[in-house]
């Protein structure tokens, strides 16, 4: 029996008196099922979901509809390899964690998030360990990116002062690109550099976040602006008493020197700020890495 159990069984006795040492064994049978009641219901995580995959396809009702090759374009597009210049796809740069959405996005299946070669094998190894090789840069390996996983993205909490220590006064939070097209031979004569993630580690100045899964987001984006306003001013009273608050943010079109997107809604403002944050992509108005959405 637990201290704080025995300690309840001793006010209970004293309190009703020895003639009445009946109710408080009762009380003690009862606080001892409680016990065990609440130990029955501990919360536990299961853990990576086992069985056969079938998340990333289309919903079955758009199937047949024009609505099944828009799913089919995009999930195309998603998989689209990235050069600098000379390639099918001129979009990298000048600062970028990988080359394809769907090399970070691959777990369980395209769209997904930060891929495992320890639970999914068959995804392979960490793709930002790989992606330099196709066309080497001068760019060394930070040490928290490692063959099995997980893909990162790395933030600096703060900017630093001239002397390299942590301005605590000046908030940061951006991210801080992996790598830089510096040393390509399709990058011409950038000559930019890496960011200098081993002294910003060693002054603890790092914060990291996995890719996240984009399945379902198309039901998202399918969701008229109207309908999220009026959902957010009805609910702003009752969530304002739990401490939830928030904007709807609405972006305009922005033209992409990678195709051209309708970025309306913030659904794609996050595809911007992933493209731009994971791929390096410039507009045409914010040239080569001035482009920054957080």
């Amino acid at each position: 029996m637990s201290l704080q159990l025995e300690t309840c069984v001793t006010r209970i006795r004293n309190f009703l008196g020895k003639k009445k040492v009946g109710l408080s064994i009762g009380a003690l049978l009862i606080l001892s099922s409680a016990s065990v009641m609440f130990a029955q219901f501990v919360v536990k995580d299961p853990g990576v979901r086992a069985g056969s995959i079938d998340s990333g396809s289309a919903l079955s009702s758009v199937a047949g509809t024009e609505a099944a090759s828009y799913f089919m374009d995009g999930q195309s597009r998603f998989q689209e390899v990235e050069s600098v210049t000379g390639g099918t796809h001129n979009g990298l740069g000048p600062r970028f964690n990988s080359n394809s959405c769907s090399s970070c996005h691959a777990q369980p299946t395209i769209g997904g998030s930060s891929p495992s070669s320890t639970v999914y094998p068959f995804v392979g190894p960490n793709p930002e360990t790989l992606v330099t090789n196709l066309n080497p840069t001068q760019n060394p390996f930070p040490s928290f990116i490692t063959i099995d996983g997980p893909a990162r993205e790395a933030r600096f909490k703060f900017f630093l002062n001239r002397d390299g220590s942590v301005n605590t006064n000046n908030p940061d939070g951006g991210v801080h690109d992996l790598f830089v097209i510096s040393g390509r031979p399709d990058a011409g004569s950038c000559s930019i550099r890496q960011p200098d993630f081993n002294h910003n580690l060693r002054v603890n100045n790092v914060i990291f976040r996995i890719p996240t899964p984009t399945f379902g987001l198309g039901l998202v984006e399918a969701t008229p602006d109207a309908t999220l306003q009026t959902n957010l001013a009805s609910t702003q009273t009752a969530n304002a008493k739990l401490g939830i608050a928030g904007d709807h943010l609405l972006l305009q079109a922005v033209h992409l020197l990678l195709g051209l997107l309708d970025l309306r809604r913030c659904l794609p403002h996050r595809f911007l700020r992933g493209g731009a944050g994971g791929l390096g992509f410039v507009t045409q108005r914010f040239r080569l890495g001035s482009l920054r959405i957080q």
